[in-house]
């Protein structure tokens, strides 16, 4: 199965003062075009819920752009990325001017609110902790700018974690407390939110994203032993007991280093929460430095893990196993004082049942005393561990395993689908759907299902049902080799259901795609290839439970039309899925063509564009207008992104790369 590196979506900042801006057009300086703009919305960047012009506005103040704000106005505010698991501290800077207010002289309270909500809906978004500065508004001070300097620390495993994240700009308003109108106009401009120590979204195509934080060991930056990991920077063991693992300086042989982790084989692991088990097929690389500095057994080879796990809630020592890689080092062959470097690849499969989950990244030596072999007292130092993800494209994957029932290879006749690997059918009773030859006609095939159209339909679970909006495309070949209604056009149907538990038997249906096969017009002995569609939406109430596909003939005699005897083969089944940013398209024009260079959006092929707008991977929006010209200027944006054209009869969108 081909896979083609997509995009990256998740990085752990390193706990340092740099930390990660999370906010954009913080100066409102884009669009530069020297325009007051009625609503912030209209901005790159920003969104409002409340659309009154004047009420939030994209205003000119000494010759550059801010944001205007009537304290009777509802908040402006960024979608920023998702909640972190864990803690992470928010450094907000902005500059804060009055221009007007009816009291002149009131200490305004100005708030800056952290905000969560799942889905799609931001309004439905709820506080998670705000900030507060009170403001003076003397008319001495009008257009003086003043600098607010603010932090919030949001604690590990918050309830809200993996939730979309929003920070908000508002002020209080007076009237809300019964204090009739202060008529309060604040400036905002330079607005800066710098995150660091914990988890957000941003991108990188090119290398994937760094998931750990501090993986050289390096922070506290003091120089000294520490006896217990869980005392260093992102870094978590499960015991507190000193001197089982630790953070330690190397002051003997040829690789002196001021910062390593060392583990006894016996102690736990140590580990990192990285963020949530995507839903999507992603690679994780892995690197760390090692050397083996004492072991009493002098000739041991030792397995070494790097253990992926999850676990809900906020628990991590619950949390279960999703795979390993192992790796072995020698120590017997090591000098005891010069790292090697170790590097392996994992992939984690598209629909994994831990989807969702807090994702734990570990590492462990294997400890010989759990295995009855005694203890060996293997001692290691490790340093600069990186593990990137990469997620990786499933347009090419098919969800679908044993799609052509070539499996088992046995070359005879399976008169029920149940034993055929991967597929499941809802009864065990014989001849009722199988696998079998076809030996007749001008496409001989090895392997193809048969159904019956009075049989129950044929499935397979194919992962969970995702929160994102996602495109299932579909293919098969179909042919109908008998109907005793010779002149027969049957309906044909692939059911996407839902359940929990392990019941499939249980599964409601989300959504179907209904074709037509002409059983009068079709070569009994001869394939058709028929393709279609599904887009689910994102936030599905069924997000989560297990997803099945379902091939189902239509039963005439379950609508008192009499039994049709209608029988079908069917073959080379695929199911690829492709997430997409929730941008309803209308029909393409071939000839319409989008290119990006630079900070400029190309458009050929249409003579008129109504809108373009451009969007992240996350499916947020981060710049729209009505251009003039094919050319449009675009803010500074960076990576992969959604273009979409709306040009009248035709919409098209397409993922570029600024």
């Amino acid at each position: 199965m081909k896979r083609t590196l997509l995009f990256a979506l998740i990085l752990a900042f390193a706990n340092t003062v740099f930390g990660q801006e999370l906010i954009q057009n913080g100066n409102f300086t884009n669009p530069d075009d020297g325009k007051v703009y009625g609503t912030i919305d209209s901005i790159p960047g920003w969104k409002t819920d409340d659309h009154r012009a004047g009420c939030n506005l994209r205003d000119i103040y000494k010759g550059d752009g801010v944001c205007n704000q009537w304290d009777g106005a509802g908040s402006f505010y960024q979608v920023v990325g998702v909640v972190p698991a864990e803690q992470t501290t928010f450094d907000v800077t902005y500059k804060l001017a009055c221009t007007y207010s009816y009291w002149a002289g009131w200490k305004t309270p100005v708030y800056v609110i952290f905000s969560a909500y799942s889905g799609t809906d931001v309004t439905t978004r709820i506080p998670i902790d705000s900030l507060s500065f009170e403001f003076w508004t003397a008319a001495a001070n009008y257009g003086k700018d003043s600098t607010i300097s603010l932090q919030w620390v949001l604690p590990a495993a918050s309830t809200f974690a993996g939730q979309n994240l929003v920070i908000e700009f508002k002020q209080y308003r007076s009237a809300d407390y019964g204090y009739s109108e202060s008529w309060t106009y604040l400036n905002y401009d330079d607005i800066s939110v710098i995150a660091s120590g914990g988890n957000v979204i941003v991108e990188n195509p090119e290398t994937g994203v760094e998931l750990l934080a501090n993986g050289d060991f390096s922070l506290p930056a003091d120089s000294v032993e520490h006896k217990n990991l869980n005392n260093i920077p992102a870094w978590k063991t499960d015991t507190q007991s000193e001197d089982f693992n630790g953070r330690a300086n190397v002051n003997e042989g040829p690789m002196k280093k001021e910062a390593v982790a060392w583990l006894w084989d016996e102690t736990p692991g140590i580990y990192q929460v990285v963020g949530t088990v995507p839903a999507v097929a992603t690679q994780y690389d892995v690197k760390f430095d090692i050397s083996c500095f004492y072991t009493w057994w002098g000739d041991y080879k030792s397995d070494f893990y790097v253990i992926l796990s999850a676990y809900s809630g906020s628990d991590a020592t619950k949390r279960v196993p999703i795979d390993s890689l192992k790796f072995n080092y020698d120590c017997k062959g090591a000098d005891w004082f010069k790292f090697a470097t170790l590097e392996g690849t994992y992939t984690l499969d598209a629909g994994s049942a831990h989807a969702g989950e807090n994702l734990v990244i570990e590492f462990k030596p294997f400890n010989s005393a759990d295995f009855g072999y005694g203890s060996s007292y293997t001692y290691f130092w490790l340093d600069n561990c990186s593990a990137k993800a990469t997620t990786l494209s499933v347009d090419e994957e098919n969800l679908v395993q044993n799609g052509d029932f070539s499996l088992p290879n046995d070359s005879i006749e399976h008169k029920n689908l149940n034993t055929i690997p991967n597929w499941k059918t809802d009864t065990q009773s014989q001849d009722f759907n199988g696998r079998s030859n076809v030996n007749e006609g001008p496409m001989k095939k090895e392997a193809v299902a048969w159904l019956w159209d009075e049989t129950p339909g044929i499935y397979q679970v194919i992962g969970t049902v995702p929160s994102l909006a996602t495109r299932f495309d579909v293919s098969f070949d179909l042919s109908c080799f008998y109907s005793w209604w010779g002149d027969y056009k049957s309906d044909f149907y692939v059911i996407f259901s839902a359940y929990t538990g392990d019941d499939a038997t249980t599964r409601v249906p989300l959504d179907s795609i209904k074709f037509n096969y002409d059983c009068k017009g079709a070569d009994w002995f001869k394939f058709s290839t028929l393709e279609g569609s599904y887009t689910l939406d994102a936030g599905n109430a069924k997000a989560g439970q297990n997803l099945v596909v379902e091939f189902k003939p239509f039963n005439s005699a379950d609508f008192g039309y009499g039994s049709s005897y209608t029988y079908f083969w069917m073959d080379n089944v695929l199911v690829k899925s492709t997430i997409v940013t929730g941008v309803i398209e209308k029909p393409v024009a071939d000839n319409l063509q989008i290119r990006a260079y630079n900070h400029q959006i190309y458009i050929d092929g249409v003579n008129e564009i109504n809108q373009v707008s451009v969007y992240d991977l996350t499916g947020r929006k981060v710049f729209t207008t009505k251009p003039y010209s094919n050319v449009i200027d675009v803010p500074a944006l960076s990576g992969f992104h959604i273009v979409v054209v709306d040009a009248g009869r035709v919409r098209k969108s397409q993922k570029v790369v600024f």
